[in-house]
């Protein structure tokens, strides 16, 4: 398992290393409100899909590690993945054909021009979007570290090769935003029919069935509210510094977010050999003792991988390979690194209270900090833009993490 993480953490690195690179390319090409109005879309979306497809895809992960029957697990993938795209079909086709999807998107993102291609764009993406993430699971399902390598390095090339090309011809008549949305909408519905026909075909069955999808759909209605706590809780930052303070503070935080996603990445590739390896030990004291000594190992290489990235910033800054105008990443990078950290270290213990059925109390937990993290939106980011937002995550998202592992402790199975 930890040969399968050090590949995963390994080839995510280089991703990031190159996405470093190209980084001033888009900065060069985008102004400050256009690349921060980008990252509100891509924000959003992170967190619509698990919210979109009702969390199938935590029991397709979790059934899938459990099984050994190759029958069974080509009902899991198949199911999930059917369902997922006639579901997500039918909403987005819904929303649209009555203008609520166009009056929220509009509303919410505050759109000045081209709405509705940015919407149509945004939409596409959406929609495959959830088809990606029942692929990944699937991948992750598969423990199958270069299938996950393989798998991330060609999502980045097609999303970076489509995104500068639709830069490059300008599809948005001087709309970058706009642009650079339908170049990454176009990626992902291309890497989404690859990976199906390279993950998926070896697991295909025209089926869905019924008794597991029952089952599938208890355990992710469970955990759905959290992820739509997630989503008000991400996206209520971002909401306050657009509306009270501007697309150039956005873009700022937005920068600054994007710096530190490494820290981000090695959690996810931690996540995606941790979670199942934690769902296939037997004994549920075991399963504590170790995800508890996990945190502190993963702690430790988050912090410095930290040190490593405040160190590129101000290599950055004094070098002019981040623009003059971005006058405050560098300080902004550690004090969101406080809240990154923490929030992705969450998701080890959120994995425990999964194993024991108690994604109920995964929810409650998620909505306690996003009520806290809008409450600070409103009393704390909205007088005081980035500095007051990043200070009070990274003190919600250390009380989350405290509560997490402390529900866990008197869950009463360990």
């Amino acid at each position: 398992m930890y040969k399968r993480i050090s590949l995963l953490v390994g080839v995510d690195g280089v991703i990031k290393c190159l996405g470093f690179l190209i980084l001033p390319i888009y900065l060069a090409l985008m102004s400050k409100k256009e690349f921060g109005e980008f990252g509100y879309y891509t924000s959003a979306i992170g967190f619509l899909v698990p919210m979109v497809i009702l969390g199938l895809y935590v029991p397709q992960i979790k059934e899938f590690s459990a099984t050994t029957d190759l029958q069974r697990k080509k009902t899991i993938f198949s199911s999930t993945f059917l369902v997922v795209s006639i579901f997500t079909g039918l909403l987005i086709a819904i929303i649209s054909v009555t203008g609520l999807g166009q009056f929220f998107f509009g509303s919410f993102f505050g759109i000045e021009k081209n709405a509705g291609s940015k919407y149509l764009a945004f939409v596409v993406l959406l929609y495959a979007g959830t088809l990606n993430l029942v692929l990944y699971a699937h991948a992750m399902s598969l423990k199958s570290g270069k299938a996950l390598a393989l798998y991330n390095g060609l999502r980045f090339i097609l999303t970076n090769v489509a995104s500068l090309a639709c830069l490059y011809i300008g599809l948005g008549f001087a709309d970058t935003s706009l642009d650079r949305v339908i170049g990454t909408a176009i990626a992902e519905v291309c890497f989404c029919c690859i990976a199906l026909y390279w993950f998926g075909r070896n697991y295909w069955t025209w089926k869905i069935d019924k008794d597991y999808l029952r089952g599938a759909i208890k355990i992710g209605l469970s955990i759905t509210p959290s992820a739509v706590a997630g989503l008000i809780g991400s996206m209520s930052t971002p909401y306050f510094l657009g509306i009270y303070h501007g697309m150039g503070q956005l873009a700022e935080y937005n920068l600054a977010i994007q710096f530190i996603s490494p820290v981000q990445m090695i959690m996810v590739a931690t996540q995606t050999a941790w979670a199942p390896h934690v769902f296939s030990i037997i004994e549920n004291r075991e399963a504590y003792n170790k995800s508890f000594n996990f945190m502190w190992k993963v702690l430790m290489v988050m912090v410095g991988a930290t040190l490593g990235l405040c160190m590129l910033v101000l290599f950055a800054k004094k070098f002019n390979i981040v623009p003059s105008n971005y006058t405050d990443v560098q300080w902004l990078v550690p004090l969101l690194a406080i809240s990154t950290i923490t929030s992705s270290l969450v998701q080890i213990p959120n994995n425990l209270l999964i194993r024991l059925d108690k994604a109920g109390r995964v929810s409650i937990i998620s909505w306690s900090g996003a009520l806290l993290t809008t409450a600070a939106g409103f009393y704390i980011t909205r007088p005081f833009g980035y500095a007051g937002a990043a200070l009070s995550a990274a003190v919600i998202q250390i009380v989350i993490l405290s509560i997490s592992w402390r529900t866990t402790k008197h869950s009463g199975a360990f």
